[in-house]
């Protein structure tokens, strides 16, 4: 199974505002996008993500398995296949990728919490701990290398990202 981001991000959005509309306002969809990009994660996974009724959508006990994978540390691609470290420790990794991981890691940067101080690195910045020469070292200990020509732009959206 390969795991989509944006529809991913779409149905992390639903879950964080809890409705479709607000979601979509904040990914720059459609409400009907959203709603579809959210079926699409039910169809392809054979679950059900979230109970939709007029009071409004409630998460599922799959829905609620599948939340804790929000708590992204940080994303590395290799050989095209991408490993998700999780705050908590776990790694998820996916099947072999048909699209670039610039493609995969964009809605994570256009977030805003997220950076990409490697091409094959994209960091969670709420987790990163520490910045030194050459490397941004993560909660878990993960150190994530830095080329020396990205140095000054990580380290100035660290210091951002500090200074919020």
């Amino acid at each position: 199974m390969e795991m989509n981001i944006l529809k991913y991000m779409a149905f992390l959005k639903t879950v964080e505002t809890g409705s479709f509309t607000k979601a979509a306002e904040l990914l720059n969809y459609s409400q009907s996008g959203v709603s579809r990009m959210i079926h699409d994660l039910e169809k392809e996974w054979n679950i059900t993500l979230l109970e939709r009724n007029r009071a409004g959508i409630r998460l599922t006990s799959d829905g609620s398995r599948l939340l804790p994978y929000a708590q992204l540390e940080y994303l590395e691609c290799t050989h095209h296949v991408v490993h998700f470290h999780l705050l908590s420790g776990e790694d998820v990794v996916s099947l072999s990728l048909r699209v670039s991981f610039a493609e995969v890691a964009k809605p994570l940067l256009e977030d805003g919490r997220f950076l990409q101080p490697h091409r094959s690195y994209v960091v969670n910045l709420a987790a990163a701990q520490l910045l030194t020469a050459g490397e941004l070292q993560m909660c878990s200990g993960a150190r994530i290398p830095i080329p020396r020509g990205r140095e000054g732009a990580v380290r100035e959206a660290f210091r951002s990202w500090i200074d919020r």
